[in-house]
């Protein structure tokens, strides 16, 4: 079995030109008292604020990274393994899935908390966007993260889960609230096990009768 999972291009677009536009602003902001202090040959407050200048020259970079505008898959589940971002983890060095979704706000506190309160026992729909980020302890055994930004992630979520995957947490934020998901779908995947060995049984059973 394989699934691929891919980003949302449209909200990449906005996340890396905000933040290309913020680095270009840090930049100048920097830049502009760093070559007055040069013209004045006041190099030790030039060079504090040359300093600076790095930040956002590296940011790019992560910017560009993190918000990819190609359509081509961010997530990959494959073989008992998940790749992200061409590096690979083997299902059994896994040991959390977080997801988190940012849900549309209303100019009402009221109507904001009312949505979190909703969104906290049910399930999930398969209609969001959102982060899947795979905690994982790689050959020498540290502690790794790989970070995704994917639609259908609910669906990706319950895949691996579907494969055996334990572990997870679903957190739905809205501005600076958020609120855990008390969901839980391993016990919907422990019914339907019970169930599939029921009818095995059944099935079983006819065959001995016959």
């Amino acid at each position: 079995m394989e699934k691929k999972y891919y980003p949302n291009l449209e909200y990449n677009k906005s996340k890396r030109r905000t933040g290309l536009i913020l680095s270009i602003l840090l930049f100048v902001l920097m830049a502009g008292p760093a070559s007055v202090f040069v013209a004045t040959k006041q190099y030790e407050f030039a060079l504090f604020f040359g300093v600076f200048l790095i930040f956002p020259i590296f940011l790019v970079p992560t910017i560009i990274k993190n918000y990819p505008i190609k359509n081509e898959p961010a997530v990959i589940i494959k073989d008992k393994e998940i790749y992200i971002d061409k590096i690979n983890a083997k299902f059994k060095d896994v040991t959390m899935i977080n997801v988190t979704i940012e849900l549309p706000s209303s100019k009402l506190d009221s109507e904001n908390n009312a949505l979190l309160e909703k969104v906290k026992t049910e399930k999930p729909e398969n209609v969001y966007f959102g982060n899947l980020d795979i905690v994982w302890k790689d050959a020498n055994g540290k502690k790794r993260v790989l970070y995704s930004h994917i639609e259908n992630v609910i669906d990706a979520l319950e895949t691996l889960l579907s494969l055996g995957l334990k572990y997870y947490k679903i957190n739905f934020t809205i501005r600076k609230k958020s609120v855990i998901c008390e969901y839980d779908f391993r016990k919907e995947y422990a019914l339907q096990k019970e169930k599939t060995l029921q009818s095995t049984s059944v099935k079983n059973r006819r065959k001995q009768l016959l």
